[in-house]
């Protein structure tokens, strides 16, 4: 990464709130989330609802948070050690409406 600047927006506090929310859900720094959308924004990839993962640039910065990474290795040492359930769809989608309801997004 090359020399880093300082960006000031201003913007409506709901919608600072609900972006931050979102962003601690996913283990990622708002930072990033506003880098990445700036990156794709100039490579002409404006982000839409339909925004998938595959349409991020290979060359993206997706720099992760000390937590996710330490998350992430909880996870492997876990699996290689047999501690996991399988879980199905339902039980999927049971989880995120339990979290869902937990960190309602107001727009």
């Amino acid at each position: 990464m090359g020399k880093s600047a300082t960006l000031t927006i201003r913007l409506e506090q709901s919608v600072m709130n609900a972006a931050r929310q979102r962003a601690d859900l996913l283990g990622i720094s708002l930072s990033t989330v506003i880098e990445n959308y700036l990156r794709r924004f100039i490579g002409g990839n404006l982000v839409g609802a339909d925004a998938d993962i595959a349409s991020i640039p290979e060359d993206a910065s997706l720099i992760p948070t000390p937590q996710l990474m330490a998350d992430i290795a909880q996870s492997e040492a876990d699996y290689a050690a047999g501690d996991y359930d399988i879980v199905t769809r339902d039980t999927i989608d049971a989880y995120f409406e339990k979290v869902a309801a937990m960190h309602p997004v107001t727009a």
